[in-house]
Order: C-alpha cells, then structure tokens, then sequence
C-alpha cells in the first residue's frame, strides 16, 4: 500500500467478497477486499498472475462497482485505487443484452 493511498484515505480492515471484472465482462476472478477507504483497497487472492492493470472491481456485499487501476501487487495481494466511475446496482437493473453476434435481437430479418 503506497503513502500517497494512505494520505488520502484512511484505509480500514475489512473482509468483503468481490470480483475483479475485464476483458469487457466476459473474465472474472474472485477475491477478498481486506482493506477498503472510499478512494483505494487491498485485494487478496491465491495468486494476481493474469490480473490486468485496468479492471471493474464489483464488491458483492455493498452491491458497488468501481473502475480500479493496480497500484502495486504481490503474489498474492493487489492494491488498487478507484477511478472516478462508481455505480450501485439495484436489484431492479438488469445487465446490457448481449451484442455478439447470433444474440437475439427485438428487429429480426424474415427468414
């Protein structure tokens, strides 16, 4: 965890589920948040090998979803900090309907 992380927020212990998101939704690794501050988080997971430096990190138990950039990284823990995007999902929203091709669409060609 950096000083500059630090200076900003201060971080408190937790152990929260969550999930780091890339590769436009379609990877997905879990991890625990085990330090969190409103700008920043420590990530544990059993090994950070494939992890990119960019990812959407969505913490299960608050229902938030954050952009994330690696500020540094072990074997086993990753710090981030968060981007300027954040959002709640409610339960009422639902996720994008797919865009891959052979999805169904609301406009199909008679056949």
């Amino acid at each position: 965890m950096s000083e500059h992380v630090q200076s900003i927020d201060t971080m408190r212990r937790v152990r929260l589920s969550a999930k780091i998101i890339h590769n436009d939704r379609s990877s997905i690794f879990d991890c625990v948040v085990r330090s969190l501050s409103s700008s920043a988080a420590v990530l544990e997971m059993p090994n950070t090998i494939g992890v990119p430096r960019a990812f959407y990190l969505k913490i299960k138990p608050a229902n938030e979803e954050h952009e994330c950039e690696v500020s540094s990284r072990t074997e086993t823990q990753i710090s981030v900090t968060f981007g300027f995007k954040q959002t709640r999902i409610g339960p009422s929203l639902r996720a994008a309907p797919s865009r891959r091709r052979g999805a169904l669409t609301s406009a199909r060609r008679p056949a």
